[in-house]
């Protein structure tokens, strides 16, 4: 009797170690994310697809500030694309994405007027996609509604009237008191 209560104190004491260093592991695990995360300069160059997906955005927001837009869209489109992220983090990246192909678009547009069409057009059109994706996916992102109605003043008629969008839609401006950039 006293050794059946051994052997099962010992058993018990064996599965709480067990345990224990289980909870360590995944201790270990999340500090080694959090470093990663406070420090995306330090991460690699080339972005490992089956890294999570808060670092790689952690990496594409880096890449963005160091004016690297390329980079920056590579990863922001992997993060969009990977089932298992966290839906904010899809949408922030598409987000992101819109506002990165917003602003190539108007640099575009002020760098060289003669070539307006070949590369301001297309960058607003993939804008105009992916802003209109988030507010697809959710209706109360305001910004992005923002965003998206100032890329698609940008265009000209013929892409609003493919776009979808009509001239008689009431202005999302004339609802901000103070802003009279497109209001009634």
């Amino acid at each position: 009797m006293i050794r059946t209560i051994r052997y099962l104190l010992l058993m018990a004491a064996l599965l709480l170690l067990g345990l224990q260093g289980l909870n360590l592991y995944h201790y270990q695990q999340q500090r080694s994310l959090n470093r990663q995360l406070a420090h995306p300069e330090n991460m690699g160059a080339d972005a490992n697809p089956a890294d999570a997906p808060e670092l790689l955005f952690a990496r594409a927001h880096y890449l963005m500030q160091q004016q690297q837009a390329d980079a920056a869209l590579a990863l922001y489109a992997q993060v969009a694309g990977q089932p298992g992220a966290d839906a904010a983090l899809q949408e922030a990246s598409r987000y992101n994405s819109g506002l990165i192909y917003l602003r190539q678009a108007l640099e575009a547009q002020h760098a060289d007027q003669a070539s307006e069409h070949s590369r301001f057009l297309p960058l607003l059109e993939l804008a105009a996609h992916e802003l209109h994706a988030v507010v697809s996916s959710n209706p109360a992102h305001y910004d992005a509604r923002l965003s998206l109605e100032q890329t698609l003043r940008l265009l000209p008629r013929e892409s609003r009237s493919q776009a979808g969008w009509k001239e008689n839609r009431t202005s999302v401006f004339s609802h901000i008191s103070g802003v009279s950039s497109g209001g009634p």
